[in-house]
């Protein structure tokens, strides 16, 4: 079986254009993004809000729900455009 330059080359096109537009990538990106985004805000709205001790009861809950929330959403996002792939 002969197989001619121009077929590789178009075969070359197809895997490259497959890995370049990669979302569970993107996806997997945007949870670590979040993850750490999270607990960068847990930090600074413990270290700005020290004196506001019932403030900090309030919010820093409230602030990690939401945030892993989304963390979990954007995971589990990724894992099913894994699962596609």
């Amino acid at each position: 079986m002969k197989i001619s330059s121009q077929n590789m080359s178009v075969a070359t096109l197809k895997i490259s254009a497959h890995k370049e537009s990669n979302p569970s990538g993107k996806f997997l990106l945007a949870s670590l993004l979040t993850f750490f985004g999270t607990i960068g805000a847990a930090i600074w709205l413990v270290a700005k809000l020290q004196t506001a001790t019932p403030l900090i009861g309030l919010l820093l809950p409230m602030v990690l729900l939401i945030g892993l929330g989304l963390c979990t959403y954007v995971f589990s996002r990724a894992w099913w455009v894994l699962s596609q792939e």
